[in-house]
């Protein structure tokens, strides 16, 4: 092949060999039209040019005269204008002497003892007069009209005057320049006429190099030729020798987002295995409440049926049917929710930070016929509990109210001086919250659950923050990852932009224990003591720095817990090659995102037997902001020796739109969390004052006003929810603890730590909830009937 192509340059040698002659000969022909046009046009220019002079000195001369006989007109006009505006004036002094004498002449005629002969000679001396008036006055006025008409002729003749004279220093001016750029183009074309041709005379000279050049290369194409043929037959000889390559398949968990998204919808799944037992209990505890509370109110009707003859599952059947008509009822509403609501808002919260379809919406059957069969065994088996505990007494007992809870005393009694400070109202109330046990235990288990699932939601994204704020703010303090060749080093040296950068070796590997392999990234710094200012190693309890040895590697702590391996133990190394190297662990560093082994670069080369070349570099910017980060990625890429260019301020916000998505999730959470203990204090206050309507109608009756008589109930619920949420807060920090250590995923290693405000937040939104069911039973307790309540019903 390579024969072939030195024949063929060969070939295209002597071919432009002989177009480098017709291109001289061609030269040669337009160079001689060229200048013959050339003289030609310099010779039309010269005849112009010489026959515009003399038009020009014509015109001058012309201009000269008509300046001489327009001085002489501008002189004897002058002198017009000047006794024309004497006259004038002359004129205007007469109208005014008239003027006057006619104002005489007027103040004489209203004179009334004015003899009649005066009167008439003055009549026709005031007719004469305004005559004379009248006359002069036309007079002056076509005099200022001439000398107007005048001086503006003559200004018109000296402005036309001027025209001609600018008009010929224009043309003098053009004239002038056309001589100059005629004496320009001249010289500049003899110029290139001259250049033209020293250009063919030196073609000619690399013409008759280049025959000789051609001949002499002739002699050594064929040595060349056979030359590269034995190399050819020399490189087919490596081609055989070479081994077979390897084909490396990747399945979809290499890709990343997809990982991703199978760990939220990992998160999600692990929320869903928590909330059905926590509601499923709830439910038990709403169900068995208000069918007590229902049975209660129609005891005396139980012990009428009961002694009629009635036999105790006829009765039952009547609460057990009304439970199961409820429950089927709420299962259609739950399923209808559960199956579009809650599922399209979750889908469309995590379509924010992934490209995803339009969600299609799916009912499984098997799921709701388990869902609402549990459902419908849990209330019918609650409400039989309810009535069986009634309907184990005789008809006579149930025929009449059931006794109240005998009051006790409790522990708190026996400490007199934390007892005695309490008033009255204090003193019923702690006595009332131990009295009725299963309301207590009802009430905490209730709220401590809403608050548990609140805590849970804001710990899930406090646990996702933690991977931005820990491993991109404490752990990862570079700005940007360069990855370069030997040649790109020189780019990142004089960049004003980027502050300062550590060059890095970064390579794919595993580590082996034995019986488990983990995949892992190999971080080799060139410096170990400067990786501090970019990669920052420590413990994660006590946050003390770990430094890397020149014997020992650190690893990541996910890994440490995966292959169950600690400081002192050795593992086996894999690099990018497959090659193997036992390594001792000296350091186990706190880390969130992906799975990274560090090591010096001479441990590296002794353990592999191999040179470290630094492919990345990791650098902290003067600015991070998006624009900048654009401008200085453009730059850097378009270098030679630079093969990307990444940013982790992408990574933060690819995070950041995780947590915006799991605000929706958040949101789902706390609102059934609310519906929950809504519900749970409702339900249970409700109960509450069902149980104790005679007590409440007594002490309205002793005097207490309504908002005395809701403090006293709502004291108690007060106290309950207190101690629910804070009984929450202890149950919601494992069940957080066990959701985040479901959902860990192979790269990504979730942080525990719950922040102060996600504590408040539980708190505050139990006790608003809270305080909501107060406000909802305040008019129930307004509204009770005290002589009603206080009837007695034997």
């Amino acid at each position: 092949m390579k024969k072939l192509k030195l024949k063929e340059k060969l070939m295209e040698a002597l071919e432009e060999i002989e177009n480098a002659k017709k291109d001289i000969g061609n030269g040669e022909k337009e160079l001689k039209d060229n200048e013959r046009k050339f003289n030609l046009s310099i010779k039309e220019g010269k005849e112009k040019i010489e026959l515009a002079e003399k038009e020009l000195l014509i015109g001058e001369e012309e201009y000269r005269k008509g300046l001489e006989a327009f001085n002489e007109k501008k002189s004897l006009a002058e002198e017009g204008f000047k006794k024309a505006e004497e006259e004038i004036k002359k004129g205007e002094e007469s109208i005014t002497l008239l003027e006057g004498k006619i104002a005489q002449i007027n103040d004489a005629l209203k004179n009334p003892l004015l003899p009649k002969e005066e009167k008439e000679k003055l009549n026709i001396d005031l007719q004469t007069t305004l005559g004379i008036l009248a006359k002069t006055k036309e007079a002056v006025d076509n005099g200022k009209k001439d000398l107007a008409k005048n001086k503006k002729e003559l200004i018109k003749g000296e402005e036309e005057l001027n025209q001609s004279k600018n008009l010929l220093a224009s043309s003098r001016g053009k004239l002038e320049n056309e001589k100059l750029n005629l004496i320009k183009g001249e010289k500049e074309g003899l110029l290139e006429i001259k250049k033209a041709k020293e250009k063919l005379d030196k073609g000619k000279i690399d013409l008759a190099k280049g025959e000789k050049e051609y001949n002499d290369s002739k002699e050594k194409v064929d040595e060349e030729l056979r030359k590269a043929w034995e190399k050819i037959e020399d490189g087919e000889k490596e081609i055989k020798k070479i081994e077979k390559g390897k084909w490396y398949v990747l399945n979809r968990k290499s890709h990343y987002s997809y990982v991703d998204y199978g760990g939220a919808a990992d998160r999600i799944d692990a929320i869903s295995k928590v909330f059905p037992v926590f509601f499923a209990l709830v439910a038990a505890l709403v169900c068995l409440t208000t069918m007590t509370r229902m049975v209660d109110e129609q005891r005396i009707n139980i012990g009428t049926l009961k002694a009629l003859g009635y036999g105790r599952w006829d009765i039952a059947f009547k609460y057990i049917f009304y439970a199961l008509a409820a429950t089927i009822l709420g299962c259609i509403i739950g399923i209808g929710i559960g199956y579009t609501l809650f599922p399209t808002v979750i889908f469309n919260a995590y379509g924010i930070m992934y490209i995803l379809p339009s969600i299609t919406l799916r009912f499984n059957v098997s799921l709701a016929t388990f869902i609402s069969l549990g459902a419908i065994g849990l209330t019918t088996t609650t409400a039989f509990l309810a009535c069986n505990n009634e309907l184990r007494e005789n008809p006579a007992s149930l025929m009449r109210p059931k006794a109240p809870k005998l009051g006790k005393r409790i522990l708190l009694e026996n400490i007199p001086f934390i007892w005695n400070r309490f008033n009255f109202s204090y003193k019923v109330t702690i006595r009332n919250i131990f009295r009725y046990k299963r309301r207590f235990f009802m009430t905490v288990f209730g709220i401590a659950g809403c608050t548990a699932l609140m805590l849970t939601a804001f710990g899930i994204r406090d646990s996702i923050k933690t991977v931005v704020d820990r491993q991109y703010g404490v752990l990862f303090t570079y700005d940007m990852t360069v990855g370069l060749e030997t040649e790109g080093i020189k780019h990142l040296e004089n960049n004003d932009k980027i502050k300062s950068y550590e060059l890095i070796s970064k390579e794919s590997g595993a580590l082996d224990s034995g019986s488990l392999k983990k995949d892992i990234s190999i971080i080799i710094p060139k410096d170990i003591t400067n990786i501090d200012n970019f990669i920052h190693l420590q413990r994660r309890k006590d946050e003390k720095e770990i430094d890397i040895e020149e014997k020992g590697v650190v690893i990541t702590e996910q890994v440490s817990k995966s292959l169950n391996v600690d400081i002192g133990d050795e593992i086996t190394l894999i690099n990018n090659e497959d090659d193997k190297a036992k390594v001792r662990i000296t350091g186990i560093t706190e880390n969130y995102t992906f799975n990274y082994v560090y090591l010096s670069p001479n441990y590296y080369d002794e353990i592999f037997q191999k040179e470290v070349k630094f492919n990345e570099a990791i650098g902290i910017l003067s600015d991070t902001s998006k624009e900048f980060e654009d401008k200085l990625s453009r730059e850097l890429i378009k270098k030679e020796g630079i093969s990307s260019v990444s940013f982790n301020t992408s990574i933060k916000e690819n995070f950041e739109d995780t947590i915006k998505s799991l605000n929706y999730v958040v949101l789902v959470m706390i609102i059934s969390a609310g519906a929950l203990a809504f519900v749970v204090l409702y339900n249970l206050t409700n109960v509450n004052i069902s149980e104790r309507i005679r007590e409440i109608a007594t002490i309205k009756v002793l005097g207490f006003y309504d908002n005395e008589v809701s403090v006293y109930i709502y004291r108690e619920n007060t106290i309950l929810t207190i101690i629910g949420a804070l009984a929450g807060l202890v149950m919601g920090i494992f069940l957080h603890k066990f959701i985040m250590t479901t959902v860990e995923m192979e790269n990504i290693m979730f942080g525990l730590k719950l922040e102060l405000k996600s504590y408040i937040f539980s708190i505050l939104l139990t006790l608003i909830f809270a305080i909501l069911v107060n406000l909802a039973m305040y008019y129930k307790l307004k509204n009770v009937e005290m002589v009603e309540s206080l009837k007695s019903v034997d």
